[in-house]
């Protein structure tokens, strides 16, 4: 059931539903950006809309890293047979520190990021970016309370 907003996508069980005309696998990518979280959904209710992490690091070859970063997407995709489970990646640059960049990964949930991170594919990721960086990152772990849009 779509609770409050026709777009929101939390069963009334606090899942995510099965989506528009069924589908849950095919096309899940498109899918899964349409979703909108109304705002009753929230964590003081124990229904988690989602987590994200936040990496932040320092490097001189950016480019670098966003190209390696191209690699692990195509790559996990041909080995584990889609897409790796983001719900959204956004790559930003630090505009008072130089050099200072951060990925905010975006996952349905805390367990599909540990999931995600325990990877052999990741940890290969992790050690080849960490070669592009200056210092060891730093990770933010987030529970999503709340989203809105105007």
């Amino acid at each position: 059931r779509a609770c409050c907003n026709t777009n929101c996508m939390i069963t009334e069980e606090g899942r995510a539903g099965r989506g528009a005309l069924g589908r849950w696998r095919e096309g899940l990518r498109e899918l899964v950006a349409g979703w909108r979280l109304c705002r009753i959904h929230t964590l003081e209710e124990g229904i988690v809309p989602g987590f994200v992490q936040i990496i932040e690091f320092k490097t001189s070859q950016p480019d670098e890293v966003r190209a390696l970063a191209e690699e692990f997407r195509t790559e996990s995709a041909a080995t584990s047979g889609g897409p790796i489970p983001v719900v959204r990646g956004t790559f930003t640059k630090d505009r008072d520190r130089p050099d200072v960049y951060l990925n905010l990964v975006e996952f349905e949930s805390y367990d599909a990021a540990m999931a995600n991170s325990n990877r052999p594919e990741t940890q290969k990721f992790a050690e080849r970016m960490s070669e592009l960086c200056d210092g060891p990152p730093k990770f933010l772990n987030l529970d999503i309370v709340e989203t809105w849009e105007p």
